[in-house]
C-alpha cells in the first residue's frame, strides 16, 4: 500500500522541500503574515507551518474556489466552516418571469401570459474568503487533527483529504 509514502509527500512536499518551503514563504506580504503569527499562539503551530498549509491549498490566494466546494486561502469546505464557526450567508431573492399558459375559457382553450415569482438564493457573505476570518479557525482544526492523529503528517493529510478518509486510510495501514 502506497498510502505512508502519499502523506509523507503531501506534508513533507509542503515543509522540507526546496521548492515548497521557499514557496510558502513566497505566500504571504505583511497582511498574511501578520494574520498566521496571530493564529499561531491560539493554536500551537507555527506560522510558517500555517502559511505552507495554505500554499498547499490555494497556493496562498484568498479567492481561491475549487470546483468540488471548498474555498478561501484554507480551501475550507462549507460543512467544516460551519462547524469551526465560520459564517455562510445566503439571502433568497425572486425573479419575475413570464409564462404562457393554456386557460379555458368559455369552451374554448385560449393563452394567457401568466406573472410568476420564481425564487433563487444568493451568496451574501462566506467568511471562508476573509483570511483575517478564516486562517485562526482552520489553524485550530489544524492543531486539532494532529493531536487525534498523532502527527502533522497525518494532520495535513486529514486537512486535506477529510477525517473520514484519514481514518478510513489508516485503518487500512495499520
Amino acid at each position: 500500500m502506497y498510502v505512508p509514502a502519499l502523506v509523507g509527500v503531501v506534508a513533507s512536499s509542503v515543509l522540507a522541500a526546496p521548492g515548497g518551503a521557499a514557496g510558502a514563504h513566497r505566500t504571504p506580504g505583511p497582511r498574511l503574515k501578520k494574520i498566521f503569527a496571530n493564529a499561531s499562539p491560539s493554536s500551537g503551530l507555527p506560522a510558517s507551518f500555517i502559511a505552507a498549509v495554505a500554499y498547499l491549498e490555494s497556493f496562498g490566494d484568498a479567492k481561491a474556489q475549487s470546483s468540488s466546494g471548498p474555498k478561501g486561502i484554507m480551501q475550507i469546505a462549507a460543512g467544516t466552516a460551519r462547524s469551526m464557526g465560520l459564517r455562510i450567508t445566503y439571502a433568497k431573492r425572486y425573479k419575475t418571469t413570464t409564462v404562457r399558459r393554456k386557460v379555458k375559457r368559455k369552451g374554448k382553450t385560449v393563452y394567457r401570459n401568466v406573472k410568476r415569482r420564481v425564487p433563487y438564493t444568493v451568496l451574501v457573505r462566506d467568511e471562508r474568503m476573509i483570511p483575517e476570518k478564516a486562517v485562526p479557525p482552520a489553524a485550530n482544526y489544524l492543531a486539532r487533527l494532529e493531536s487525534k492523529y498523532g502527527g502533522r503528517d497525518w494532520a495535513v493529510f486529514a486537512y486535506h483529504c477529510g477525517e473520514g478518509c484519514t481514518s478510513w486510510v489508516r485503518g487500512i495501514v495499520e
